[in-house]
């Protein structure tokens, strides 16, 4: 995920860590979408290095793997996406931002 649409108050880093940072204290819904190609994976939201959410799939055909959560941020916290492979064979991602995307926006 090293694109941005849009990051009204720059809380992305496409270049360095491929990390979401916030810089206002609130309640944020994150959504985390990958398009796959193979079976036996786990998609999560990490929040400053843990996972909180988790998405298990073994579907074998392209898929799209989503994982949504409503998450309390301070300022400072961050936030990151994690495709784990659970087989021995190669994945491979489909990219461009109508397939594969983070989406994160302040609710409260």
């Amino acid at each position: 995920l090293n694109t941005e649409s849009y990051d009204v108050d720059s809380e992305f880093d496409s270049t360095t860590n491929y990390r979401f940072t916030a810089t206002k204290t609130g309640i944020y819904c994150i959504s985390l979408v990958i398009k796959k190609n193979s079976a036996n994976v786990n998609l999560h939201i990490y929040k400053n290095g843990a996972s909180i959410a988790k998405r298990t799939n073994s579907a074998a055909a392209i898929y799209d793997v989503h994982v949504m959560d409503i998450v309390q941020l301070s300022a400072t916290d961050y936030i990151e996406g994690y495709l784990e492979n659970n087989h021995a064979g190669t994945i491979t991602i489909t990219g461009g931002s109508a397939k594969s995307f983070i989406s994160i926006a302040k609710i409260a």
